[in-house]
């Protein structure tokens, strides 16, 4: 772990802490939006789909994750939090990711929110297959890092198509994946 995600690799550590600490302020407040019916908090504006708890919570144990990963000095307890959130990040997208094609795998969203409203065709609240992709690629790459020897070739191949796979996400965001028509029902739940 350290030899992959110390201070030693670079001057990156503050960013990384900073992007982890924004990751997870953000998907605090998708949550408490669910929580308190304020879908403004989870998305950008009510005209797009808001971030599905599931999503907020894959993002925030990626984040402590990853903070643990390069918290400060060399407590034994670092790799085994890093370890632990992001293997419960990955099954948790694993799961979600599986029920998308077989009904055989627990229906946590369901579990998180049971009757959200809808935006056009779309049921908000539940994780997009491409983002659930994207979380596998995302946790399998932090635990090779994670690893004592980490391949560093194969998470830097995953990263490029993580990296991919999120443009593809922003563009759809950018260029239709919103309705000004459902606002109001958006708003009313």
């Amino acid at each position: 772990i350290e030899s992959c995600l110390d201070e030693e690799e670079g001057n990156m550590t503050g960013i990384t802490r900073g992007c982890a600490l924004g990751t997870a302020a953000l998907s605090i407040a998708a949550l408490i939006g669910w929580l308190t019916n304020n879908l403004v908090l989870a998305a950008v504006n009510l005209r797009y789909i808001p971030m599905a708890p599931s999503t907020a919570i894959v993002f925030l144990l990626f984040s402590g994750g990853l903070w643990s990963a390069i918290g400060w000095g060399h407590a034994h307890w670092r790799r085994p939090a890093a370890l632990a959130a992001i293997i419960l990040g990955l099954t948790i997208s694993i799961l979600i990711f599986f029920r998308f094609f077989a009904d055989a795998s627990p229906d946590i969203e369901r579990m998180l929110i049971t009757n959200p409203p809808q935006l056009d065709l779309v049921p908000t609240g539940r994780m997009s297959p491409m983002t659930a992709v994207l979380f596998i690629l995302s946790g399998a790459s932090f635990l090779a890092l994670l690893k004592k020897k980490p391949a560093r070739s194969l998470v830097g191949v995953a990263g490029v198509a993580i990296a991919l796979g999120a443009l593809i996400v922003v563009f759809g965001y950018a260029y239709g994946a919103r309705s000004e028509e459902h606002t109001s029902e958006l708003q009313s739940h």
